[in-house]
């Protein structure tokens, strides 16, 4: 039986490869001794030369080929081996079973595999392509170590990784294109849908608009995409996925009217009638004017009509909420009832650790909470970020990207003007993201100002920072629609 040793093959391939003692023994960290002696074991044991020398060169025989062969697959898989071992003894899994979203952009993906294939080349890894709550599913029944999907698992690690455009489409001789646009509900009611069926195991979902009378459901991305593109129907299909078809011209963006269609034609219960609370914290103090007019300072209403103001312009364009103050100690933190709480101040935020822990489990079951400093105040603006943070230590404050809906949802806002030293011309939010959307949001420049319009004694302090009317009341109708969802 052949007892080479691993590190004596390790030396003859070095050999093989560089052709002399030298090179091979700087390539194993061995001395040329060490090298020849192996190399010269080895030939004993096998009982045949494997080299010959020519010159000052080391040059394989005919067998000694042969063998090189088998050595150098023979030493792959031991170094297979070897890593496979560091990786238990390391603690790194062997095995990463990933639940993807057949929605999510692939690019993005493949990217973050790649760099994980070259830091664990060891670790084999499952893909499950899921629909809607599939992902989450999968995860809840230790089906998957990761899931990327729309919806989040609450109480548990959630990080916002991207997001997809959905698009409206239907082969470019569709019936659809040949009414006048744009579209009426009537008319997307009437023809034939393409839908996908949501894979969770549990409650099934509904996502988007599903009003047609006649659907077909199917069970992959990609079938909706083959059978939109040949005819059979419209569908709602991410931008990505499509891009190829409608820069061919084998799919056309559907003439929609501007104003969104209802996201399903089922009926669903009444949206509550206060859409934000404004929360009572801190001290208040009361004292008596020149003229005799008793007045109340308290530094969570330093702009007393800032919501009432912003609802009246939201009943504008049809969105007909009201608001309340709130007191958290009478608060049942149900965002069922009410969906947004808002706190705005100039001084020091503080919190209770049991008031902090309900508006904690309040955003992980759908509310948001809005930090709105007025007039810039860096007390306020830090404190807030420092105790949501603690709330939320999973979480990382991230500034609010250009494209996200709460700058578009209703009207687009690019630029935002200011008054005082804002230092910029774009507007400026961060947020603490629950899976993919903002749960808590922090406004470092006072919008609650530019909503409460009267900005007489604020024009006074030099220091003060806040959005002007208008953009305040444009980021604000966002808002607005960002938290009906």
């Amino acid at each position: 039986m052949l007892k080479a040793t691993l590190e004596q093959l390790r030396m003859f391939r070095a050999l093989a490869d560089h052709g002399s003692y030298q090179q091979a023994a700087e390539a194993v960290f061995k001395t040329p001794s060490s090298v020849h002696h192996a190399v010269q074991k080895l030939e004993e044991q096998l009982g045949m030369a494997l080299f010959t020398v020519h010159g000052r060169q080391s040059v394989l025989t005919p067998k000694g080929q042969v063998l090189l062969r088998r050595v150098r697959h023979l030493l792959g898989e031991a170094d297979d081996v070897q890593q496979v071992a560091e990786a238990l003894s390391g603690g790194v899994e062997t095995r990463l079973r990933l639940a993807i979203d057949q929605a999510y952009p692939p690019e993005h993906l493949y990217a973050v595999i790649d760099e994980l294939m070259h830091a664990h080349p060891v670790i084999r890894l499952e893909f499950h392509e899921t629909v809607l709550s599939g992902a989450i599913s999968m995860l809840m029944q230790d089906e998957a170590d990761i899931a990327i999907g729309p919806e989040i698992l609450p109480g548990a690690l959630n990080e916002a990784v991207g997001s997809a455009t959905f698009v409206a489409v239907a082969s470019p001789d569709h019936a659809l294109f040949q009414r006048e646009a744009p579209l009426k509900r009537e008319d997307l009611i009437r023809a034939r849908q393409i839908v996908l069926r949501d894979s969770g195991s549990g409650k099934r979902l509904d996502s988007g608009w599903l009003g047609a009378e006649q659907r077909w459901t199917v069970n992959h991305l990609g079938t909706s995409i083959r059978l939109v593109v040949s005819g059979f129907g419209f569908a709602w299909l991410p931008e990505t996925a499509i891009r190829e078809h409608l820069t061919a011209g084998r799919l056309r963006p559907l003439p929609l009217p501007a104003t969104p269609l209802r996201r399903t034609e089922r009926k669903k219960p009444p949206q509550p009638q206060d859409l934000v609370g404004k929360v009572i914290w801190g001290e208040s103090a009361s004292f008596t004017d020149s003229n005799g007019d008793a007045m109340e300072i308290a530094d969570w209403n330093l702009c007393p009509t800032d919501l009432e103001r912003l609802l009246e312009k939201a009943r504008e364009t049809g969105l007909s909420y009201h608001w309340g103050n709130i007191n958290l100690s009478d608060f049942d933190f149900d965002p069922k009832r009410l969906p947004a709480l808002f706190f705005s101040g100039v001084r020091t935020l503080r919190l209770s650790d049991n008031h902090l822990q309900a508006l904690r489990q309040y955003v992980l079951d759908g509310g948001m909470v809005i930090c709105d400093s007025i007039a810039g105040s860096p007390h306020f603006y830090e404190s807030a970020k420092a105790i949501f943070l603690r709330a939320f230590p999973e979480c990382r404050l991230r500034v609010i990207p250009p494209d996200h809906p709460l700058y578009h949802m209703f009207v687009d806002v690019t630029s935002a003007s200011y008054r005082g030293r804002a230092g910029t011309n774009e507007p400026f939010l961060e947020g603490l993201y629950i899976g993919s959307r903002a749960g808590v949001l922090f406004s470092k420049f006072g919008l609650g100002c530019g909503w409460n319009r009267d900005t007489t004694r604020l024009a006074q302090l030099p220091q003060a920072t806040y959005y002007n009317v208008k953009s305040a009341g444009e980021i604000g109708l966002n808002l607005a629609a960002y938290i009906i969802g």
